[in-house]
């Protein structure tokens, strides 16, 4: 009976031993990853004759290992080389780990606006309406070239970072 105890304690410790260096591997160090931004897409809503709604969709990829979160988004939108008007989603979104987030940000532009950007270059009222009208145009046939610039702010438990961008 003895040995068949002895023999069973030694089974035990041994198997205790094994398990001990099993979990006792090195854990990898996680490091925070830069997360990364595309404009995903440019989606006329509507064009009107006094103004314009387009939705901005940007496409956020979390790298990491663990969630992130977007702090805030502050771009400013262009159509045509012409800046329309600067914004910026201010609410935290939450980002899970190794996956990308589509993000829809609604975004009005009045045509006496973008009119006034024209007239704060030197353009006379009617110059300024003239080649207002012409992006206006280009916008309603959808043939119109965007560009969205900014900054995004992402926090996550490792750390923070800025990162700026340009993007067609």
């Amino acid at each position: 009976m003895s040995k068949v105890l002895s023999a069973t304690l030694v089974v035990l410790l041994l198997a205790s031993l094994i398990s001990l260096g099993c979990s006792a591997e090195e854990e990898e160090e996680e490091v925070f990853l830069e997360c990364g931004i595309e404009l995903a897409g440019i989606e006329q809503v509507f064009v009107g004759k006094e103004s314009a709604t387009v939705d901005v969709v940007f496409r956020i990829s979390n790298p990491n290992t663990f969630m992130v979160t977007l702090d805030e988004l502050n771009y400013t939108l262009y159509v045509d080389g012409n800046i329309t008007s600067t914004t910026g989603l201010f609410e935290d979104r939450y980002i899970p780990a190794k996956t990308d987030l589509n993000l829809r940000d609604g975004f009005t532009i009045p045509i006496q606006d973008f009119a006034g950007n024209f007239i704060m270059q030197g353009k006379s009222m009617q110059e300024a309406m003239g080649a207002a009208g012409a992006v206006w145009e280009n916008i309603g046939k959808g043939m119109a070239k965007w560009r969205v610039a900014g900054e995004m702010d992402i926090g996550s438990k490792l750390g923070s970072s800025t990162k700026a961008f340009n993007l067609e």
